[in-house]
């Protein structure tokens, strides 16, 4: 008999803890799947990053973040952006030719979970790009020109110029200057050519990875004097050749600025100054078109749209022969 009550009762465990069993509840929180994604649009200094946030049953998250650094143990969190249960950074400054680290994690204050840590490199610093060489502004003996650097390469640049060489010649001259941190065009005045010679023109940067070279631009020197604005005229015949010229066609416009040069090109002073050495005697403004602005021509006077001014060719020793500006009124 004992045994029997002793056989039900062990009968009966068992069934109180198969019931127990069947009747506990499943649980509801789970940890939150967390990834990222191949970073995309890397560059030398900037990269996209992202990942995203499945959540499974009731659980809560209260704590999403991209983690990001130069290795595992430096990554800190940087400002992302949210939509849904997504995750995007742009990253900037990075540094050219660098393997950077990145994850996401989330946590809901008790409980983190952190995604696979992936990485990157950023493209290393490449050689200088340049842009076509164009014409700014031209005289019988000299070439304004310019050159765009449309890539610098990532790195500093060193030095920039242009190289340059008659037709004829086999050997370039070169003339070049160290850039400022932000340029991005090449501007140089090319003096002492010949006349009515052809030139092969380059621009030219250098950075670590040696130098650059754009494509040819092959240019004749004429007779006529071109720059792109008003008081231009000094920096296309340069201080060098002022008095050099015997005659000039000027096909720009003209201010204040251009007429004082113009007029000492010719052997006229500032009022109280003796002559100059100017030797220009003939003067085709027939191009030309005068505009107002700039300092005195004179020393008193100044320029008006399209009027030949009193004085404008007064006190010209060397002058000769002049012809006036096709658009001048009066």
């Amino acid at each position: 008999m004992k045994k029997l009550i002793h056989r039900l009762f062990l009968i009966w465990c068992v069934a109180c803890s198969f019931t127990a069993c069947v009747n506990t509840e499943k649980p509801t929180s789970f940890l939150p799947e967390v990834w990222v994604n191949e970073a995309e649009n890397v560059t030398r200094h900037s990269a996209e990053l992202s990942g995203g946030v499945r959540l499974s049953g009731e659980s809560t998250i209260s704590v999403c973040r991209l983690m990001f650094g130069t290795s595992e143990e430096e990554m800190r969190e940087i400002s992302s952006r949210k939509e849904g249960s997504n995750l995007s950074a742009q990253v900037e400054d990075l540094k050219s030719g660098t393997e950077y680290y990145y994850c996401l994690e989330a946590g809901n204050g008790r409980q983190q979970v952190r995604s696979e840590v992936m990485r990157f490199s950023t493209e290393p610093d490449g050689p200088v790009k340049l842009g076509e060489v164009s014409l700014v502004g031209r005289s019988p003996v000299s070439l304004w020109v310019s050159c765009p650097i449309t890539d610098n390469g990532g790195g500093e640049v060193f030095s920039v110029g242009f190289a340059y060489r008659a037709a004829s010649e086999a050997k370039d001259s070169e003339i070049s200057t160290k850039p400022g941190s932000e340029q991005m065009e090449i501007l140089e005045l090319l003096p002492s050519l010949q006349k009515h010679t052809e030139y092969i023109i380059r621009a030219f940067a250098e950075n670590s990875r040696g130098r650059s070279y754009s494509e040819e631009l092959r240019i004749t020197t004429d007779d006529a004097v071109t720059y792109p604005k008003a008081g231009d005229l000094s920096k296309v015949i340069g201080e060098k050749n002022r008095y050099t010229y015997t005659t000039i066609n000027i096909q720009s416009p003209m201010n204040g600025d251009d007429f004082r040069f113009l007029r000492s090109m010719a052997g006229c002073g500032i009022i109280g100054e003796s002559a100059t050495a100017g030797r220009l005697e003939e003067i085709n403004l027939s191009g030309a078109t005068i505009v107002e602005g700039g300092i005195s021509y004179d020393g008193s006077r100044f320029t008006k749209a399209n009027v030949v001014t009193a004085g404008l060719f007064s006190d010209m020793t060397a002058l000769k022969n002049l012809v006036l500006p096709v658009s001048a009124v009066r």
